[in-house]
């Protein structure tokens, strides 16, 4: 299968993660360097969802398809198929 080394083109999304979450079929989002990714679907790199200096590290959860982190004191989501 493919991995996340593979797949990603940005320096950032190969650091140590922080927090990491897995979805049912497959779908993966995690935390880098203080930024949100998301490797999902038919997608073949990984795509940023966000993240700075204020991002909660250990904020990371997952509920059914929807992905939720903190980031400057505020709730953000996004799908996760």
């Amino acid at each position: 299968g493919r991995t996340a080394r593979q797949a990603c083109a940005e320096p950032d999304c190969l650091e140590p993660v922080d927090d990491l979450v897995l979805a049912r079929s497959g779908a993966v989002a995690w935390i880098a360097r203080k930024r949100v990714w998301r490797l999902s679907g038919a997608r073949k790199r990984p795509e940023r969802l966000g993240g700075g200096r204020e991002l909660d590290v250990g904020s990371l959860k997952l509920r059914g398809d929807r992905l939720t982190w903190v980031d400057d004191g505020s709730t953000r989501s996004a799908t996760l198929r």
